[in-house]
């Protein structure tokens, strides 16, 4: 028996594990491979791990399927922050916030391999959501869309939009938030229009903000078990 690890973009997770988990099921029963997928996104991407595990012909053939499923919906994988592995870690988006870029790896491009192009003209500056500049031209403007989870949606947008619009103003980008779920996971779609830099920094915030929250309700959930303890 061996294993294969793979990086999948967040956004296509559901492509793979399909309606009710029925698209991986069938991958399984196909290939007689039994996969695993993480729960939680990488640091400081919206990669997520599915490992495959089986003899080497079953793992050819799941990946095989896999690899049908990703470019089968390959425009959910647009905007995906790939994983860099010698990133340092942190839950601290203050980095950001003072001018410093956040390091993504090269494995398959610059970093961007699914970021698209979109022309779009953009009326006035700065506002709500709105593009702050208008000087940057219209043709250098990328579009990427990532999904958050619904129940961090709220610490993304913070108290009365105070945090998103902090993100807006510190990333330069166009942000807007689908007002429902965008599928039956829940899941609320966030577009961000910006030069290929304002989308990283952008990208970086909304992790960052991300990965606090995390903390802080692993913290919370550590104080419970104290307690129930005492």
């Amino acid at each position: 028996t061996s294993s294969v690890r793979l990086l999948i973009s967040h956004n296509l997770m559901g492509t793979i594990i399909g309606r009710q988990g029925l698209k991986i099921k069938y991958i399984q029963d196909a290939s007689s491979a039994r996969m695993v997928a993480s729960k939680e996104m990488l640091p400081q991407s919206t990669e997520r791990v599915v490992e495959v595990q089986g003899s080497i012909d079953a793992i050819r053939i799941a990946i095989y399927e896999i690899g049908k499923c990703l470019v089968d919906d390959w425009e959910r994988g647009v905007g995906t922050v790939l994983y860099n592995p010698s990133a340092p870690i942190t839950g601290n988006s203050s980095g950001a916030a003072s001018g410093s870029r956040p390091k993504y790896t090269s494995r398959t491009g610059n970093g961007s391999d699914f970021t698209r192009t979109r022309t779009e003209a953009f009326g006035g500056g700065g506002g709500s959501g709105g593009y702050p500049n208008n000087n940057v031209n219209n043709a250098n403007l990328r579009t990427q869309e990532i999904s958050i989870p619904a129940d961090m949606v709220g610490c993304i947008i913070g108290k009365a939009g105070s945090k998103i619009s902090e993100i807006r103003r510190l990333s330069g980008s166009r942000i807007s938030i689908a007002k429902t779920p965008h599928d039956e996971t829940g899941e609320r779609l966030f577009t961000i229009v910006g030069t290929m830099e304002s989308n990283e920094k952008a990208l970086y915030l909304l992790y960052g903000q991300l990965e606090l929250e995390k903390e802080r309700r692993l913290n919370m959930a550590g104080d419970q078990v104290e307690e129930d303890e005492e």
